[in-house]
């Protein structure tokens, strides 16, 4: 029942986060998050293709994430709710890669989701995110 619970429950929490951080109109993160980006990845290029690669080779999440024990970010692969969730770290932007996220709009075609996705971000709400964990305490 306890496994069942955590797969219920970060469904709902995964899905909360990738429906709120779509439909923003900023095509970049500012410049704090940005400069996270490059310090983790080494340039926002860099990021921008890990993303993309994860969400291609997953079947359930993509999440670009804060981790608490080294303080950079990380591209982590999810293959269900909850199997690769990393402890100690916190979700900034949620992508979704479950077959029910894009098929009837993109078919197979995955990579165009992906594509839309991209263009779609809330930078807005992945800056939120970042700078409470960062300055809430």
């Amino acid at each position: 029942m306890k496994v069942e619970e955590s797969y219920a429950f970060d469904g709902v929490k995964f899905h909360e986060y990738y429906f709120e951080n779509l439909g923003g109109k900023y095509k970049r993160p500012d410049g704090l998050l940005e400069r996270a980006i490059i310090d983790s990845f080494g340039s926002y290029q860099n990021w921008i293709e890990d993303f993309k690669a994860l969400g291609l080779s997953m079947r359930g999440w993509a999440v670009l994430s804060f981790d608490y024990r080294d303080g950079r970010l990380h591209n982590y692969g999810l293959d269900a709710h909850n199997i690769g969730v990393i402890t100690g770290s916190v979700p900034l932007l949620v992508l979704d890669v479950y077959e029910h996220a894009y098929f009837i709009d993109y078919g197979t075609r995955r990579a165009a989701y992906i594509e839309a996705f991209m263009e779609n971000i809330d930078w807005e709400v992945v800056n939120r995110r970042f700078y409470e964990i960062n300055f809430k305490y």
